[in-house]
């Protein structure tokens, strides 16, 4: 079924991932701009890395588009084609289905499981990708800028974490 999307579902991927790359290289860039320019004084490095951070905002918007535009080429073709195997398969239903089955719950069931699996398929698709090559770009981008300030932060992420999953299993204990 996912094969007429395959270069919908590749280009919606490629243009996730420079989306999260995006992200992920402003704050190298936000360094050079104080450590290059603001530091020693050299304003053409400002302004650079400024104009610099400008497009790539613009080339992120871009990105942003083509997600939402390839998402939803994806989402209504396959919404298209699964109410049309649905409509096929009823079809070819015998007289007593009909007899049996309300009209109205299996108008309704196929109409939300088909939005269903569009939404599965475009919005979560789309940002499970950004989620996690945002994650794992941002922590190369953090290790690279600081491995000991990093390790300290993930530990106490971790830690954090640990305590808020302890307190949420007490407090369902206690109700």
């Amino acid at each position: 079924m996912a094969r007429p999307y395959r270069l919908s579902l590749i280009l919606l991927a490629l243009t996730t991932a420079a989306s999260a790359a995006i992200t992920a290289v402003s704050p190298l860039l936000l360094k050079v701009i104080v450590d290059d320019g603001i530091v020693p004084g050299r304003m053409s490095v400002v302004v650079a890395v400024a104009a610099t951070i400008a497009g790539l905002a613009l080339v992120d918007a871009g990105c942003v588009y083509l997600q939402v535009r390839f998402s939803s080429q994806v989402g209504e073709g396959l919404v298209h084609d699964l109410r049309t195997r649905a409509f096929e398969h009823v079809q070819q239903q015998p007289l007593a289905f009909f007899l049996r089955t309300r009209t109205g719950s299996l108008v309704s069931r196929l109409s939300t499981d088909v939005v269903g699996a569009r939404e599965a398929v475009t919005s979560l698709l789309s940002q499970a990708i950004a989620a996690t090559m945002t994650l794992v770009l941002v922590l190369v981008v953090m290790f690279y800028l600081s491995w000991q300030l990093s390790l300290a932060a993930l530990i106490m992420t971790s830690a954090i974490q640990t305590e808020c999953d302890a307190s949420r299993v007490m407090k369902e204990r206690c109700t």
